[in-house]
């Protein structure tokens, strides 16, 4: 029955989106429609030129109207001095970046309201020494419709890392995808060293993405989700130095306590322990209740902590998904309007995947990441439990160090850097160009400056 009900509740809004152009090639789940700058009736093309936390050129000042398109003209970390929000149909490109691209660190960035909204090659670094408060996450969207994250780096929250949770304002949070991204090292801190809530009426698609030493809620959903060709790894306290704290290991909650009826799919994910990891954790799957529906197939968990990738089946069964009943466990058709129920990838495939592609890859990963993969790519052997940021290994207070590198020579100032006008078949010297509907069949319906970032991001 709650198959029925769902296929109907989608048939409609699939037919109805079924034409429209999808954020950009490769965009996918249930935000794969995200509009971005192009939707807003007038848009504009906004470079980032300083890394001050506020004033002309600024990200702050880039994302505080609608309808831009941001490109970076500098490299670096930005200091947040408060909290922003993106305001809605913007298109942000931090693949843009010269060097060694963009970090957001010491306050919220957040996406709610963000309706129409694409980010991608960002990251979000919140931490505890840089003045944020004790409740705070690193990111999240509590209300809001049709928003993808591509190739997002979280971490540092203090309360969550990133969460998707209605705060009974504006739109309950709808049409949403995470894909490409890393969700990270949740800080200890206040013993709250979580990856986040994922509890919304609307719809999520959670893809192709790493939680990465997370003592739980690696995430907690409830609600209408699709979890498809994610890494979770090194998830729990096991090597935590507060004795105060209880031992603790949460990977996928499978909706707590929850009255919320919710509907999942959970397919081909690989499940990672590490050192944080209980070697005794039985299953990454916890506190299922019976409003909790799910089609699951092909997900592994290995926890032998070996360096190698050995990991068993998941079973569709009580023992794995502790707390369901056999009535919970749905069956591909019950699901099949889901736009991930298909998955391109086994789980086998996913680590390798992600290893390459996960993350602000573009135009570099920094040093942040590039620690947490080579985490992954122990297998179990090495992982971190976060107090706060300064403990890591690396210089700047844990950030590391980030090259300017010198932006490209754009004449018209358009967004689009003359070596990329000359590809495109555009024109360096005129500025109104960039916005115009390209002539190119392949992408027909996107503008000019689209091209440039869609080709760009696969360069």
């Amino acid at each position: 029955m709650g198959g029925l009900f769902i296929g109907v509740l989608f048939t409609l809004s699939s037919v109805l989106r079924a034409q429209q152009l999808p954020s950009f090639p490769g965009a996918e789940g249930f935000g794969r429609f995200a509009q971005g700058a192009r939707g807003y009736t007038t848009p504009e093309v906004y470079a980032v030129t300083t890394l001050e936390d506020a004033g002309p050129g600024s990200f702050r000042d880039a994302v505080s109207q609608p309808g831009r398109f941001v490109v970076f003209r500098v490299a670096g970390v930005i200091h947040l001095k408060s909290n922003i929000t993106i305001a809605p149909y913007t298109t942000i490109a931090g693949h843009t970046a010269p060097g060694d691209g963009v970090v957001l660190y010491g306050r919220k960035v957040s996406f709610s309201g963000s309706n129409e909204t694409i980010a991608r090659f960002l990251r979000i670094r919140l931490g505890a020494n840089a003045g944020a408060g004790k409740n705070e996450d690193a990111s999240g969207i509590a209300n809001g419709k049709n928003i993808i994250l591509d190739h997002m780096s979280f971490s540092w929250g203090l309360d969550e890392v990133f969460s998707i949770s209605w705060d009974k304002k504006g739109l309950e949070p709808d049409s949403i995808t995470l894909q490409n991204c890393i969700i990270a090292q949740g800080l200890h801190r206040y013993n709250h060293s979580a990856g986040g809530l994922m509890q919304t009426g609307g719809k999520v698609s959670i893809l192709k993405s790493l939680y990465i030493s997370n003592k739980t809620r690696n995430p907690k959903v409830k609600g209408i989700n699709e979890f498809v060709n994610n890494v979770v790894y090194n998830f729990g306290n096991a090597n935590k130095t507060q004795e105060e704290h209880k031992l603790s290991a949460d990977a996928y909650i499978l909706g707590g306590g929850s009255a919320m009826i919710s509907n999942a799919l959970i397919l081909n994910n690989y499940f990672i322990g590490g050192p944080a990891t209980p070697k005794n954790k039985q299953s990454p799957f916890s506190r299922g209740n019976e409003n909790f529906n799910l089609y699951q197939t092909g997900n592994y968990y290995d926890n032998n902590q070996n360096g190698i990738l050995d990991g068993v089946l998941i079973e569709e069964n009580e023992q794995w998904y502790p707390g369901l009943a056999l009535k919970n466990f749905k069956t591909k058709a019950d699901y099949a309007d889901y736009p991930s129920v298909s998955p391109a990838l086994q789980a086998q495939e996913v680590v390798s995947y992600l290893i390459n592609q996960v993350g602000a890859t573009r135009p570099k990963r920094d040093q942040v990441d590039e620690l947490l993969i080579q985490e992954l790519k122990s297998l179990g052997e090495s992982g971190s439990y976060v107090y706060d940021e300064a403990d890591l290994p690396l210089s700047n207070g844990g950030l590391g160090t980030l090259s300017a590198g010198q932006p490209l020579v754009d004449t018209d100032e358009d967004g689009i850097p003359d070596r990329w006008e000359e590809e495109l078949g555009l024109d360096k010297n005129d500025p109104s160009d960039a916005l115009k509907r390209s002539k190119h069949a392949e992408y027909k319906g996107y503008l000019n400056i689209e091209v440039y970032l869609h080709r760009l991001a696969e360069e």
